[in-house]
């Protein structure tokens, strides 16, 4: 049993590869290029060719893609490129690329009914929520929650048939009630977060791009699975989260910079991160003219606000990633995880909340966090 089956959506990613390819043709044809610099519009991924929904062929539903020659870099420390002015290069380009995503004018590339629930509180169904709808974080917190729940529920009733049910049960309801602490604190400041509305590729971090065999570019943008409409400055706290990771010698699964100083290497700083992220948005929002979908409307990303925001959004991609881990030993307690490495990704479960409570006091929301507000259940 599977809390979320719809976590893998195949055919939520066809969809968008697809929009996104008769996107950039409609760019390629029009020949647009942004004005006072060469970044294009474009959002470089690799060609779908066919979806099929029948399970009988391979016995699962899959689609066909282009397949695309060129580097990925697992490791976001980029060890292979000794130069640091390219890997300065291929950092930022990571960055303009996801600003162009949150470009796309999704209401002409029919993505206007895309993202689920997401669509509850549009204007006229198809516009960016409306001012009293919930927010996409507060949504996202609300749905987690009930995936968490979920989860709980089908792991006590495997815990039950285990010799050692009763120390497992105390572990994961510790576990647990820290996680309810933290969504109930996020959900505090959800309702005030920045909000902005747009395309969300949902997992966007340097090991699901494709670099180009020799040059510091992006040539395309893998794993769009979870992709949606919602709160871009999740997708920039989704990248940042490397800057907290321990690097890939430690086994989280997902590899970060560690301890790594990042000064003259050519690796942006988590601040640069988040400059660099409202310079390439500011540049997108002065070529909109007066051919921008009145509905559609944005202010270009503001850096005080980014900055002032970031911790939240950290925050809350940490616990995001800590139901998944939950879900991963959910999983693994059934016998039905998805990789070989799912019982230690699962025993890393207690480390990543410990994580989430430190980013939450370290960096609050703006309206800041007394210690007080931070619950003595931190593991």
């Amino acid at each position: 049993q599977i809390a979320h089956p719809t976590s893998h959506a195949l055919h939520r990613e066809y969809r968008v590869l697809e929009s996104l390819m008769n996107y950039n043709r409609q760019l390629q044809n029009e020949k647009e290029v942004l004005e006072s610099s060469e970044v294009e519009k474009a959002v470089p991924i690799p060609t779908p060719y066919a979806y099929c929904k029948d399970t009988s062929v391979i016995g699962a539903e899959f689609y066909i893609m282009e397949f695309v020659e060129g580097r990925i870099f697992v490791d976001p420390r980029m060890k292979s490129l000794e130069n640091p002015r390219e890997r300065m290069e291929a950092f930022n380009d990571a960055i303009r690329v996801l600003v162009n995503i949150h470009n796309v004018p999704w209401w002409d590339v029919g993505l206007e009914n895309y993202g689920g629930r997401g669509r509850a509180g549009r204007i006229g169904n198809s516009g960016p929520p409306s001012d009293n709808s919930p927010t996409y974080v507060q949504r996202q917190l609300q749905r987690l929650l009930q995936v968490k729940s979920k989860q709980s529920q089908l792991m006590r009733k495997t815990n039950s048939k285990t010799d050692n049910k009763e120390q497992k049960s105390d572990v994961m309801q510790r576990i647990e009630k820290s996680l309810d602490e933290i969504a109930k604190i996020l959900s505090e400041h959800a309702t005030k977060c920045p909000n902005p509305f747009g395309l969300l590729h949902g997992d966007y971090k340097i090991d699901n791009l494709i670099f180009h065999p020799t040059k510091p570019k992006v040539i395309a943008v893998l794993d769009w699975e979870l992709s949606t409409m919602g709160d871009g400055f999740c997708d920039v706290a989704n990248l940042c989260m490397m800057y907290f990771m321990p690097d890939i010698e430690k086994g989280w699964g997902v590899a970060g910079l560690g301890d790594m100083d990042v000064q003259e290497t050519g690796i942006p700083s988590r601040m640069d991160v988040l400059s660099t992220y409202c310079d390439f948005d500011q540049i997108h929002y002065k070529t909109l003219g007066n051919n921008h979908n009145q509905l559609c409307a944005k202010q270009s990303a503001d850096l005080y606000i980014a900055k002032a925001w970031s911790g939240f959004y950290l925050s809350f991609l940490f616990f995001k990633n800590c139901v998944i881990v939950h879900g991963v030993a959910q999983r693994a307690s059934l016998g039905v995880a998805s990789s070989a490495m799912a019982d230690r990704v699962a025993n890393l479960l207690p480390e990543m909340v410990r994580l989430t409570w430190k980013i939450l006091g370290d960096f609050p929301p703006p309206s800041k966090l007394n210690d007080e507000n931070l619950p003595s259940c931190k593991l």
